[in-house]
């Protein structure tokens, strides 16, 4: 991957409070072009991996508008990624919890039961009913 993108919304409000894009390439520069010569828009230097939570980082400790309104982001929903909550909590002055989007656990979950199954579907099972549901 070679650009990333995040947004940060108000729990209460539901708008955008920041977004932000991390480019790791510049097509330009990778064809000899001087970043000078136009506009590069090349702001992460890392792995595609570390692009979330530099992007958290960004828009949550370091965002002027926030800084200057005096808001704190006192909780933090995403993905199952810890490495995020990480760098937020390492770069924060106050607590930041961590909540589970609800897209993501379901999808986890939902992956974990399926692999159960396949890996016990050499078993045969009398008399246990499956449970579906949507």
């Amino acid at each position: 991957m070679f650009a990333g993108h995040a947004s940060l919304l108000g729990c209460e409000s539901g708008k955008v409070l920041a977004y932000g894009v991390a480019c790791s390439r510049c097509r330009l520069c990778e064809r000899g072009h001087n970043p000078n010569d136009h506009k590069c828009f090349k702001n992460h230097h890392g792995s595609a991996k570390s692009m979330e939570p530099a992007l958290a980082v960004r828009m949550i400790t370091q965002n002027q508008q926030l800084l200057e309104a005096q808001c704190v982001v006192s909780t933090l929903v995403g993905d199952e990624d810890s490495s995020t909550i990480h760098a937020v909590r390492r770069e924060s002055e106050v607590p930041v919890a961590k909540w589970a989007d609800i897209n993501h656990v379901e999808k986890s979950f939902t992956t974990a039961l399926y692999n159960l199954k396949v890996s016990l579907s050499d078993v045969l099972w009398d008399g246990i009913t499956c449970f579906c549901w949507d």
